[in-house]
């Protein structure tokens, strides 16, 4: 599916009054469009503002509506970076920078590249790279440190693989690809 820049969009329809960004960054609904026939094909019914986002999976808060008969989404921080700052270069993301996804006041929000917001993902929030080597990786039990210790015991010979992945809480495969060096081959 081809990427589409929907913050234009929304800005559209915040002109229309449908909804409203205020200057801490919250989106409200403040009109709800009733559909219908004829030359009153859709119709903007006014509304007692209510908070737009939602939650999304991820952590981050979201927007959706329908137009021109399908359902779209935005991320409420680009939509409030768009609106309230101004125009979002193409192939840029919008940083948080104090790590709060939820947090989308403008002076929270920065316009970075992508290795920017990654490079701020590691340093701030402590984000590991799923495909990093070693401590690096999110995914790790194990310390570099601690590859190192189960080598050595293993090399001693008083303990089975088994025995060693009981002992520091992971499976029997992943003390064999540590000794077999298949897995930790960074590790001297």
């Amino acid at each position: 599916m081809r990427f589409v820049n929907l913050e234009p969009i929304f800005s559209e329809l915040i002109e229309s009054g449908e909804f409203r960004v205020d200057s801490n960054g919250t989106i409200w609904r403040c009109g709800k469009r009733r559909h219908g026939v004829g030359p009153t094909r859709s119709k903007l019914i006014t509304i007692t503002p209510e908070r737009a986002e939602y939650v999304t999976s991820n952590g981050y808060l979201n927007v959706r509506t329908f137009y021109k008969g399908r359902v779209i989404h935005v991320s409420a921080h680009r939509l409030v970076r768009h609106v309230l700052v101004g125009p979002i270069p193409n192939g840029m993301c919008i940083n948080h920078l104090d790590g709060n996804k939820a947090n989308n006041h403008p002076s929270n929000l920065e316009v970075v590249d992508h290795a920017g917001n990654m490079e701020h993902a590691r340093r701030v929030l402590g984000y590991k790279a799923k495909g990093a080597k070693g401590e690096r990786n999110r995914k790790v039990v194990l310390t570099d440190e601690l590859v190192r210790v189960i080598r050595i015991i293993y090399g001693v010979g008083q303990h089975t693989q088994k025995e060693l992945g009981d002992l520091f809480g992971v499976c029997q495969t992943a003390i064999s690809k540590i000794i077999t060096r298949t897995g930790w081959s960074h590790i001297q």
